[in-house]
């Protein structure tokens, strides 16, 4: 059996540059399936992380600019996307401030969390009520969806979940039928977070 062909690209194609902030294990993960995109041209043309182990990952990855500062990321005029592989407190913040600046966003889940406020009782999941921990956290994201929508770029969410059969089939029923749900059970097992700031409530909620 022959070797499968690659799909042919374009020779009018754009250029699609991505900027890269982060440099840990998702920045790993998104710059695997990066090298596996087809039907239109990707390059990662800059990462930025705080560490000094941002040069060896640009190295490594063959990236042309590594920036120390998120500020100096967006900056960058040649870039069209941001990928943000940050720690989830982050997020937030850096997806208003990237599509603030003109640029489309693609960010890692969690979107958004719960990650403490002036004044709460450590630890905060045995003192924050559920309830109101949820509150803040609808509160924000909403104030989030809407600075997307004025800045007009494209925020794109990756989380392959929510793309699963089973909660497309219950978002088809539901828009079809216009029912609420009463109770949903889902379950999840894998070894854990590979990133060292996980346990700490603060950066991940």
């Amino acid at each position: 059996m022959g070797a499968i062909p690659r799909p042919q690209r374009h020779p009018q194609m754009t250029k699609i540059k991505i900027g890269l902030a982060g440099c840990g294990f998702v920045s790993e993960l998104h710059m695997y399936a990066y090298r596996r995109v087809y039907g239109v041209e990707v390059e990662v043309r800059a990462v930025a992380a705080r560490g000094d182990h941002v040069n060896a990952f640009a190295r490594k990855h063959q990236i042309s600019n590594a920036y120390r500062s998120f500020a100096e990321l967006v900056a960058d005029r040649e870039l069209d996307v941001i990928d943000i592989c940050t720690p989830p407190n982050l997020h937030a913040a850096m997806i208003v401030e990237a599509m603030q600046a003109g640029k489309h966003v693609i960010c890692e889940k969690p979107f958004s969390g719960y990650f403490g406020r002036d004044g709460d009782k450590a630890p905060i999941g045995k003192h924050v009520p559920k309830a109101l921990m949820y509150q803040r956290v609808m509160e924000e994201m909403e104030q989030t969806r809407a600075a997307i929508e004025r800045t007009g770029r494209l925020f794109m969410y990756a989380e392959d979940w929510i793309y699963a059969p089973a909660i497309t089939k219950t978002a088809e029923i539901i828009r079809a039928t216009g029912d609420k749900i009463l109770f949903m059970k889902g379950e999840e097992s894998h070894s854990g977070s590979h990133a060292a700031h996980a346990a700490q409530w603060a950066m991940t909620g």
